[in-house]
């Protein structure tokens, strides 16, 4: 995908020359509003890494493409209204493949094809797996006896990665003051790995997943995920499906999030509430006992 955003940066800045040298005119004017809102969302997304989740038809945006779209029909229907015939042809070429490439992001990119999981299910304890820590082989089994998060996330390059991160850095203090462990695991190589741990100072495990194994073991191997051209920065071909697992002293999972777009992660409340509620209802049965 990484080819899209260089496509439209070539689109934006051949609109701008042409408005530059033919002054005002509204072909040129559609074009931008139909290349820039997904590069400004794009850019906005990969700078302040804030955003852990999106509407899944960005609206707004949306709302400027078919702005645009509408725009250059209209001028094509009518083509006396415009200085240059012959540009005015160009114009409706690179606002329609503006549009394709922006609804291929919304509609296909932004899709993750998972199969059915037969692994993972809520109530079903968790497999035993492997993961490492700077190198370090650490077995599932060691977290047994605490509440554990378990977030799957894709690498540093993913900007809805690393908001996602951000987001629970900012909640999980009672919950960690609780006894509740957060591991959080990735197929990206260990130095990337032990990068973010720097970046959040936080009381979390930031672990490994060398070739996929543990992804791969728990159904959630993300087959030739990563990006076209990432490859060059050391990272393997296939990534993870982002994924967050929490469950209960036991092992037993006791919420699961597969989310169907790498766009959407689920609010940290949603899981923490969870882990609430389960220790008040374990509990009273403790007491008995």
């Amino acid at each position: 995908m990484l080819v899209a955003p260089l496509l439209l940066m070539v689109i934006i800045g051949y609109s701008i020359y042409q408005l530059v040298i033919q002054a005002f005119d509204l072909s040129w004017i559609a074009v931008l509003l139909t290349a820039l809102p997904l590069m400004v969302f794009l850019m906005e997304v990969m700078v302040f890494q804030s955003k852990p989740r999106t509407h899944e038809f960005l609206p707004k945006h949306t709302l400027v493409v078919a702005i645009g779209l509408v725009m250059i029909l209209v001028l094509s229907l009518f083509p006396s209204i415009q200085k240059n015939i012959e540009l005015n042809t160009l114009s409706l070429m690179l606002a329609e493949l503006s549009v394709a490439i922006y609804i291929a992001y919304i509609f296909w990119y932004s899709a993750l094809k998972r199969g059915t999981n037969i692994t993972l299910a809520l109530g079903k304890q968790i497999p035993s797996f492997i993961v490492y820590d700077n190198g370090t082989k650490i077995k599932s089994e060691s977290y047994l006896g605490n509440p554990l998060v378990i977030i799957f996330y894709r690498g540093n390059w993913c900007p809805f990665c690393i908001a996602q991160i951000k987001e629970l850095v900012a909640t999980y203090q009672q919950l960690a003051l609780e006894g509740v462990k957060f591991i959080l695991i990735s197929p990206q190589p260990d130095k990337n790995t032990q990068a973010i741990a720097t970046q959040f100072d936080v009381p979390f495990s930031f672990l490994s997943d060398p070739k996929n194994k543990t992804a791969t073991q728990l159904g959630i191997n993300h087959d030739k995920g990563l990006p076209a051209g990432m490859s060059i920065l050391g990272y393997s071909a296939d990534t993870v499906y982002p994924t967050v697992i929490v469950t209960n002293s036991s092992g037993e999972i006791i919420y699961l999030n597969e989310t169907d777009s790498f766009r959407d992660r689920p609010d940290p409340m949603e899981y923490l509430n969870q882990i609430t509620n389960d220790k008040i209802v374990e509990e009273p049965v403790r007491l008995q006992a």
